[in-house]
């Protein structure tokens, strides 16, 4: 192995021993109930003090700064437990399943922007049953509409009926107008924009 190569790793590893030992302590700053897991109430008190983990989701949504806390604490709760909707809410979580998810979803960059694209997609997914429905879906809509939006006055965006349309159109394959996140995320994320115009 040559010098470079033998530093580099030195450093990754560095790294990941830093980011567990990190997880661990605000792990144990969390469990508060000595339980050796972390429930949902604090998991939640976790999400709270990292604003990173809602701030620009109270933003960019214009909604209540409780209301993306709860938005992004579903979304935490789901991606570090494994579990969906209501049944992630009830979960414990491990230090292990607490450790990966600080890793995948606020150490990594990309990690990061995909949890806000989650976080954005719980917001609207008022019945947590993690699709989006129709109604559901108008709302998501309507924040590209807003005065304020970043998409305001986009001369690209069509008028939301017809954008609405369109997406049901290509993304709502089974045709139950019902929305899956992996469906729409390219609308959140604004990539697949493009394909609608």
């Amino acid at each position: 192995m040559d010098a470079a190569k033998g530093v580099t790793n030195g450093v990754k590893g560095a790294f990941k021993s830093d980011a567990r030992k990190e997880s661990n302590k605000k792990f144990h700053e969390l469990d508060k109930d000595k339980s050796g897991t972390a429930c949902k109430d604090e998991i939640a008190e976790f999400v709270a003090s990292n604003h990173n983990l809602w701030a620009m989701l109270s933003v960019t949504l214009d909604r209540s700064e409780e209301s993306c806390q709860d938005a992004a604490t579903r979304v935490a709760m789901e991606l570090a437990s494994g579990l969906k909707g209501d049944e992630a809410l009830k979960a414990e979580l491990t230090k292990e399943q607490f450790h990966k998810f600080r890793k995948h979803y606020m150490l990594d960059p990309e990690g990061s922007q995909e949890f806000f694209q989650r976080a954005v997609f719980a917001s609207f997914d008022l019945d947590n049953n993690s699709l989006l429905d129709e109604d559901e879906l108008d709302q998501l809509l309507d924040t590209f509409y807003k005065s304020g939006s970043i998409f305001k006055g986009d001369v690209r965006l069509p008028e939301k009926e017809a954008l609405k349309e369109r997406i049901l159109q290509k993304l709502d394959t089974n045709h139950d107008k019902r929305l899956s996140f992996a469906r729409i995320r390219g609308i959140i994320s604004g990539t697949a924009i493009p394909d609608f115009e």
